[in-house]
């Protein structure tokens, strides 16, 4: 379902509900999967973890709303059913079965999170960043190389006026002036907000996660992305500043822009914020890191509050935590 989603990155499945409301091929699906869930899950062939695989993957997907919160109490019942306590989601120390319950379930719980890495460490890794990189490196090295030769670093101080193609020649260590400026007022709903940018934003979950940091649905989880002080062992803040950011930003006057290189990740970025109706605040634009930047400072009429460069693969880097291994252990205890 996730691969689906992706293919198709603009976010047009879109069509509108007998209510009026705005629904997704996701929502549709996962419509579907309840019927299904009713249909089969009550029978002893259907695992527990063919549930939570069934949930899992749709909410990865980005199913939201009345669909995905019928689609979790279906799946909690059905564990129940079965005897299943259904493990913990490792943030929030919840029971599975609890965070089905009470709404908590979405793209940015652990296991869901743990789908979208797994797809995007699949796909193939885009390479142009390191070509440029040599080339600007080997460009480096011939300067140094003419400066060594010519006596010293003041080589091209009697050739200031000249008028030639040696720049061209060697790479320049700064990034270039922007060919083009994006739209932003065609972009955003209001250009001038604050912005937090993200480089390298892969399929776009930490700034979706933090563009819904004040939503008054969003999940428990959702609102623990940033537990920098539990990670580092530090004193648990207090339950009045548990839901909110280390770092002081008014999240819902802030707009947001991701880059990456890779298309698919950022049209199932895009499809997601649009799908979540934020595409007025959350963008995502395929571009070079250096050139996203140059151009946002240059022409981005708000002022830029956020720079974030963040790991690729933060599961993989955890050494403490094994997600397979974690994963199989609680699907086997779903089994018994």
């Amino acid at each position: 379902s996730l691969a689906g989603v992706a293919s198709a990155p603009s976010g047009d499945d879109d069509d509108e509900d007998e209510e009026g409301e705005g629904r997704s091929i996701v929502d549709s699906l996962a419509d579907i999967a309840v019927d299904e869930l009713l249909r089969f899950g009550p029978r002893p062939s259907c695992r527990p973890k063919d549930v939570m695989h069934v949930a899992e993957r749709l909410a990865a997907a980005g199913a939201s709303g009345k669909s995905l919160r019928r689609l979790s109490r279906t799946a909690a019942d059905i564990l129940e059913s079965k005897g299943c306590a259904g493990g913990t989601n490792g943030s929030t120390s919840e029971s599975l079965i609890e965070l089905l319950r009470n709404d908590g379930f979405d793209m940015h719980s652990d296991r869901p999170l743990l789908w979208i890495w797994r797809f995007s460490i699949r796909q193939k890794k885009q390479r142009s960043f390191l070509r440029v990189a040599a080339r600007r490196y080997e460009g480096m090295a011939k300067s140094q190389d003419c400066a060594r030769q010519g006596g010293g670093d003041d080589i091209d101080d009697e050739n200031d006026d000249d008028d030639d193609d040696s720049a061209d020649a060697v790479p320049s260590c700064h990034p270039p002036a922007p060919e083009e400026g994006y739209d932003w007022g065609s972009i955003y709903d209001d250009p001038t907000l604050p912005l937090v940018v993200d480089v390298g934003s892969g399929m776009g979950v930490s700034l979706h996660g933090l563009a819904t940091m004040d939503d008054e649905d969003s999940g428990s989880s959702r609102n623990k992305l940033m537990r920098s002080a539990d990670d580092a062992g530090e004193k648990k803040p207090s339950s009045s500043s548990s839901r909110s950011s280390p770092i002081e930003l008014e999240w819902g006057n802030c707009n947001f822009a991701g880059a990456d290189l890779s298309r698919l990740a950022t049209g199932f970025a895009n499809g997601a914020s649009k799908r979540s109706g934020l595409l007025g605040r959350l963008r995502f634009f395929v571009d070079d890191a250096e050139r996203f930047l140059e151009r946002v400072r240059a022409t981005y009429p708000g002022r830029v509050m956020l720079v974030m460069i963040q790991f690729p693969t933060p599961f993989r880097l955890q050494h403490t935590f094994r997600p397979e291994k974690k994963e199989k252990k609680e699907m086997e205890e779903m089994e018994e």
